[in-house]
Formats: C-alpha cells, sequence, structure tokens
C-alpha cells in the first residue's frame, strides 16, 4: 500500500466512525504520516490511533509502534 492510499484508507475510517468531528480537524495527509514514519508525531489522537488500527490490522497502539510520551516532574 502507497503512504497516499493508506491515508485515504485512514481518512475513510475517520469519516465513517467519528462523524460529528470536523474531518478537517481529524484527517490526515501523507506529510503527517511521514512525520508518523519519523517519529516526530508520537502519540496521534484516539480517533487517529483506532483508525490507523484498522486499516493496519494492528490490536494495539504498541502494534502501531506508537507510544505516550513520557511526563516528567521537574
Amino acid at each position: 500500500m502507497s503512504r497516499s492510499e493508506l491515508v485515504d484508507a485512514i481518512n475513510a475510517r475517520l469519516r465513517d466512525h467519528a462523524p460529528g468531528r470536523n474531518q478537517a480537524a481529524i484527517a490526515v495527509d501523507v506529510r503527517w504520516l511521514a512525520k508518523l514514519e519519523r517519529g516526530e508525531v508520537r502519540w496521534p489522537s484516539e480517533e487517529r490511533r483506532t483508525a490507523l488500527r484498522h486499516v493496519l490490522d494492528a490490536t494495539t497502539d504498541e502494534d502501531l509502534g506508537v507510544h505516550r510520551p513520557m511526563c516528567r516532574d521537574l
């Protein structure tokens, strides 16, 4: 699957399962996907993680390789 096909599949899932949300606010594009692949985006929103898990047939967020940033008390 190409990046653009993956983006289209993610956005289709978001449209189908988050109809009450502003789609422009949660839709992804190829630049966002590239940032995710590079690790610049480490913890996508719940809607995006759910769409990614569905499209990539992953069971958990860990299967996607994403993780919640650690909070540090300084």
